[in-house]
């Protein structure tokens, strides 16, 4: 390449890379502006709008697309249904949307290897695209997660046949490196409007779906329409406040410093939720328990999880050991697709596993939905501590199975222990049994200064409460 030739391709790319850090004036103008500055020659003009044109359909590509499948990607999904629902309206139609993951793909992950789970992703996409039709839309959100969206298919019957074929279609084998793999699908369907007015409803309430068919034992659809009375009429008030509230920033997080006792040096934030504006504070006494079976629990479980990631991402400029105690949503625990999520959301910000830990409440550790998904996030790395340790009795049979660690006491129960004798001799003798689990025990609920002296001389880990400060806003936190 002659000398004046790189001269040109050089103060091309710094325009284009201009370009690309705020693209608004449009290809053409691009152009205009190149040749008036550089008055390059023709040919290079050429050359250059090649470049420019291959830069931005990269980027395009890059923000719309999944990498993996090639299949639309989340941000296509929302700008896809805003016109779709556009029109709908102006012709007053409906159209209807599944949401899809896949059976079992965690167990491909853990046998043969995440490439072999990769390579079943993108079969299963190939044989989604061959049953639906041209003007169908899907998109693949992340894991083993997809929507379809049928913009000219409303009735029940037609969209029930659907999911007969995909479940015909995905349930077939697949041979991947001379080994024959298995999976099926589960799916939940929502239509416009009858179901929702917005992308986001839709799509909750077919996620909602979707999760009812998973406790049906997978390989099959629901409607929302047709879930059992409970799961829709009876806590649809609060579902819908609880949905304008994360969509609002009315769902506030609430942060507190966990303190290192023994060396007296804080070492992580422990989480809260707060929902100043809750319907009936009576009512919702303690919301992360309300959340924990409660139907809107998984799109509260994705705010949460994204606002983790970015506080966190944050903090590590300064405080990079620090780690993060979540709330006891638990519904997240019961979804194989949960540590592919999470697992892909941490490694986007930099963030290791085990700077998060993930509560389970001491009341429902025999849980067996939890069980698989709890072992696969402590093989993940992330830490798994026990949450109300004392409010009900405790399951040595079901304690000694989990991989924990960390033990979190109950604040009511060891406040009323530390006022005897024999109730100390109780906390020293769990804090005994946590260390001979190899778990780190966390006090709660610590007022002042004697309490602090008093958990460490029975050997107690870490400790968080208001000696330390009150729960902060988790953006005025730092």
């Amino acid at each position: 390449m002659l000398d004046h030739d790189r001269k040109y391709l050089a103060d091309m790319a710094k325009e284009v890379d201009r370009v690309d850090a705020g693209r608004s004036e449009g290809l053409s103008g691009v152009l205009a502006r190149l040749q008036h500055k550089f008055a390059y020659p023709p040919d290079m003009a050429l050359r250059i709008e090649a470049e420019v044109q291959a830069r931005t359909h990269h980027l395009y590509k890059q923000a719309h697309y999944d990498f993996l499948t090639h299949l639309p990607n989340r941000a296509s999904l929302y700008e896809y249904l805003a016109d779709c629902i556009a029109n709908a309206q102006s012709s007053q139609k409906s159209f209807g949307l599944i949401f899809m993951d896949l059976d079992g793909f965690k167990q491909v992950n853990d046998s043969l290897g995440h490439h072999v789970g990769d390579e079943l992703l993108r079969l299963v996409s190939a044989r989604v695209l061959a049953v639906m039709k041209a003007n169908d839309f899907v998109a693949r959100l992340g894991g083993d997660e997809f929507v379809l969206v049928m913009p000219d298919v409303a009735k029940q019957a037609s969209l029930a046949a659907i999911c007969e074929r995909l479940i015909r279609e995905v349930c077939r084998p697949y041979w991947i490196e001379n080994h024959a793999v298995f999976t099926s699908p589960s799916m939940g369907v929502a239509r416009f409007h009858e179901d929702g007015r917005v992308a986001s409803d839709l799509i909750d309430r077919a996620d909602q779906a979707l999760y009812y068919a998973k406790e049906q034992g997978g390989k099959t659809y629901a409607f929302y329409q047709s879930l059992p009375a409970f799961r829709t009429h009876q806590d649809q008030p609060i579902q819908a406040c609880l949905s304008e509230a994360v969509a609002t920033g009315g769902l506030q997080l609430r942060a507190q410093h966990q303190v290192d006792i023994k060396h007296d040096r804080f070492v992580g934030v422990a989480l809260t939720l707060h929902w100043p504006d809750a319907p009936d504070v009576h009512a919702i006494s303690d919301l992360e328990a309300l959340l924990i079976d409660h139907v809107d629990a998984p799109l509260v479980n994705r705010w949460l999880w994204d606002s983790v990631c970015f506080y966190l991402s944050r903090w590590q400029h300064w405080a990079a050991d620090w780690s993060v105690s979540l709330p006891r949503l638990s519904s997240v625990l019961t979804r194989p697709e949960t540590v592919a999520l999470l697992t892909d959301a941490l490694q986007q910000n930099a963030i290791s596993p085990e700077q998060v830990h993930l509560s389970v409440d001491v009341a429902q550790m025999g849980d067996a939905l939890q069980r698989p998904v709890l072992d696969a996030l402590a093989a993940a790395g992330f830490q798994l501590t026990l949450s109300g340790v004392g409010r009900v009795p405790l399951d040595l049979s079901q304690l000694g199975q989990l991989s924990l660690s960390e033990i979190q006491l109950d604040e009511t129960w060891l406040a009323q222990q530390l006022e005897t004798v024999t109730g100390t001799r109780c906390v020293r003798a769990v804090i005994d049994l946590a260390h001979t689990l190899d778990a780190s025990v966390v006090a709660t609920g610590v007022t002042d200064s004697g309490r602090v002296e008093r958990l460490r001389n029975l050997g107690c880990d870490l400790a968080q409460g208001p000696f330390w400060g009150a729960p902060t806003p988790i953006e005025e936190f730092m």
